[in-house]
Order: structure tokens, then sequence, then C-alpha cells
């Protein structure tokens, strides 16, 4: 007799025996919902001078979620941001984030509304490095109004005083 009628499927792996169908049952549905539980994490900034700061921000992130995706802001952005253009352009900034290997998936922001890319993403968390000077809750404001359900997290500093771009580039 076999439970809820389940006899060897061929979906089965092999080495399953039909005795077992708690184990085939719980297999098939593990199979199914494992690309629905994925978390993607969306991490944002220039990315102008990669030094141990940035991993350890990229490393962190990713332990919120499977898929770490890395958006690097447009010239333009930065410019706005920081108040000067950054040593290397937007494409050579992607390409040097692309060959991170925590990094899954990096990508350009958008021009102007830098909060589209996030509606495109659709990341279930967003993490902020600790000295982007976009605030927590006027990012949860935005995200509410754009109805996007993601967590903002503040990643920690690390070891600041040696590991910042600005200070990087004197």
């Amino acid at each position: 007799m076999h439970a809820v009628g389940i006899q060897n499927p061929t979906w089965v792996r092999p080495g399953f025996e039909s005795s077992q169908p708690h184990l085939i049952l719980t297999t098939f549905l593990s199979a199914l919902l494992i690309p629905f539980a994925m978390k993607t994490v969306m991490c944002a900034g220039t990315f102008d001078i990669i030094h141990p700061g940035h991993l350890y921000y990229l490393s962190e992130a990713k332990k919120y979620g499977d898929k770490l995706v890395v958006v690097v802001a447009r010239d333009e952005t930065s410019k706005s941001f920081k108040g000067r253009d950054p040593v290397h352009n937007e494409r050579q900034r992607l390409e040097s984030v692309r060959m991170l290997e925590i990094v899954d998936e990096a990508v350009p922001g958008h021009h102007g509304d830098i909060f589209k890319i996030i509606e495109e993403i659709k990341p279930d968390a967003i993490c902020l490095g600790y000295d982007q000077n976009v605030q927590k809750q006027q990012l949860e404001d935005e995200l509410k109004k754009r109805g996007i359900k993601a967590d903002v997290i503040r990643i920690g500093s690390y070891m600041p005083h040696m590991y910042k771009s600005s200070r990087m580039k004197k």
C-alpha cells in the first residue's frame, strides 16, 4: 500500500523506494520550492576603487540572501552624490564589480530615478553601506510609496580609517 497513491513515479531519484513515500514527497516538494525560496539582496554604490571595505560590505550583504545583485552608480549619479567625478568611468567600474566572485549579478543604475532599478530587481533586502548618504528611513518610505517590500539593512564599517575610497584617492 502506498501513501496517497504514490508509486515510484518517473521523477523520483534512483535509490528511493516506493515504501518511503514521505521521502519521495519531501524531495519533490523541495525541488518545487527551492527556486521560489531564493532571496535576492541588492547593494549599490560607486565602487570606484575596490578595496577590502567594499569586499566586507558585499560579503556581509550576501549573508542576507542567496543572490547578490550589485547596482553600480552611473557617472552622473556618483558625481551628484559625491560632488566629484569618479576616477574610473561607469563601464570600467561595472566590469570590475562583475569580476568579483561574490557578486552574482552587477547592473548599471538608471539615469535620473535611482529607485527605478529597485522596482526592476525587486530585492528581498537592500543593504546600505555604513557611509552611504541615503537614510534608512528615507529609503523605507520611498519603497513603501512604490509598493516594494524589502528589508533595509545598514552594514557596519570595516576599518574605515584605512578602507574608505575618498581616503585612498589622496
